[in-house]
């Protein structure tokens, strides 16, 4: 099976700190890479989006490929075509396969069937992309540092879980502030947790967020 990008903790510390750099390098000329040249990645849009269409279909453009925009009436995923049959016919025409949409469920099985890399451009759960955006405008901005303070405010959706996932992995202080009625997905937050990186902290009080405080 190709290597997704379904959610931050898919990659290792040293992994998003390659993507990083690699970003990095793109951005400041250094390097120009055009690993989809000749190819095309297929832009699957469930949710309509402005900014998550844009920067993707740019993105693939950059990179020397072509992107094909696909809704939700083409292709009617797991109703028309089963997420097995849809993951194998794209499979044999695009080389990745882009997927804003609802269930993460949804994107996790098309991954599992394609032969193909599949990346989240957004579902219910988690927001990847955007979180890695975020934090390589922080680097660009600052500089790399074992000592960022991410203070979150809001629901505890999907960006919220993104966040979670990343302290989990590199070093930063994450401080969310919410509704006890909207707190960070239970298990993202228990299996952050368990493998945060040793210099991240998570907040105490975020250990039994969907507790009501006394």
């Amino acid at each position: 099976m190709a290597k997704s990008f379904l959610q931050i903790t898919d990659l290792t510390a040293k992994e998003i700190w390659e993507i990083f750099e690699l970003c990095t390098n793109m951005k400041t000329g250094v390097i120009a890479p055009k690993p989809y040249a000749g190819k095309t990645v297929g832009c699957i849009f469930h949710k309509a989006s402005l900014r998550t269409r844009i920067s993707f279909e740019t993105g693939v453009h950059q990179l020397g490929g072509q992107s094909l925009y696909i809704t939700e009436k083409e292709i009617e995923l797991g109703k028309r075509e089963s997420i097995h049959d849809a993951a194998k016919v794209m499979s044999r025409y695009l080389a990745t396969i882009v997927i804003r949409t609802f269930k993460q469920s949804d994107v996790e099985e098309l991954a599992r069937y394609a032969d193909i890399p599949v990346i989240n451009g957004l579902t219910d759960l988690t927001h990847p992309c955007q979180i890695m955006g975020d934090y390589f405008t922080l680097l660009e901005k600052r500089g790399r540092r074992d000592d960022f303070k991410i203070a979150y405010l809001g629901d505890g959706n999907n960006v919220t879980n993104s966040w979670v996932n990343l302290a989990a992995r590199i070093p930063l202080r994450l401080a969310i502030g919410t509704s006890p009625d909207t707190p960070p997905d239970k298990t993202i937050l228990e299996r952050a947790l368990k493998a945060v990186c040793p210099r991240s902290r998570l907040p105490a009080i975020l250990k039994k967020p969907w507790q009501r405080p006394m």
